[in-house]
C-alpha cells in the first residue's frame, strides 16, 4: 500500500516517512529505510514528527551523534505532545548525562499524566539498543514504552523508584 500511494504521490513526507518505519519496525531493512527518512526530510526539513523518527532510527542503530543532533532538531519544531513525548523518550533512553535523562523523565511523566500517549508506536528498537548500551533502568525502561504505547497501565510504573522519586 505505501508503494502504490507513493506510485501517486512520490512527494508525500508523510507516507515516505510512515514507509520508513514500516521498512525498519516491520522489514527491519534499515538501509532502505534510511533512504525514505532522508527522502521525507528532503521534502519536508522542519517537520518535527519525521526529524523525531529519523532521530530514534539513528539512536537505535548506535549512531548517537547524528541521533542527537535530529533530536535536537525535533524538540525546536515540536508541535503536538505525542510528537515531544517521543523525542523525550528517546533522550531518556540514548543520553549518557544523568541530568537530561531525568529532565527528559520529568518531562515524560508530566505529558503521561496530562494522558499523552501514542499507541501504536514501535519502542522495542530503541529500549532494546538502550540496554544493549547500559542503560541503567532496564526493566523501568521497558515498562516506560509499554505505557507510552499504551500497552501498560501507568500505575505500573509505581513499582519504580525513579519514578516515585520525580
Amino acid at each position: 500500500y505505501y508503494k502504490r500511494s507513493l506510485e501517486i504521490e512520490p512527494e508525500n513526507a508523510n507516507t515516505l516517512g510512515n514507509y520508513a518505519n514500516f521498512l525498519t519496525d516491520i522489514r527491519h531493512e534499515h538501509d532502505k529505510a534510511e533512504e525514505y527518512y532522508k527522502r521525507s526530510l528532503e521534502i519536508e526539513p522542519d517537520n518535527a514528527n519525521l526529524l523525531g523518527n529519523y532521530a530514534g532510527f539513528l539512536l537505535s542503530q548506535g549512531r548517537v551523534d547524528k541521533g542527537f543532533e535530529y533530536l535536537d532538531k525535533a524538540f525546536k519544531l515540536c508541535y503536538r505532545d505525542e510528537v515531544e513525548l517521543e523525542c523525550q523518550f528517546y533522550m531518556y533512553a540514548h543520553s549518557k548525562d544523568d541530568n537530561k535523562q531525568k529532565d527528559s523523565l520529568t518531562k515524560i511523566k508530566e505529558l503521561i499524566e496530562s494522558d499523552v500517549k501514542s499507541p501504536h508506536w514501535n519502542l522495542d528498537n530503541n529500549v532494546n539498543r538502550a540496554i544493549k548500551d547500559g542503560h541503567p533502568e532496564p526493566e523501568f525502561l521497558k515498562a516506560l514504552a509499554k505505557v507510552i504505547t499504551d500497552e501498560l497501565d501507568v500505575k505500573e510504573l509505581d513499582k519504580f523508584d525513579v519514578w516515585n522519586k520525580l
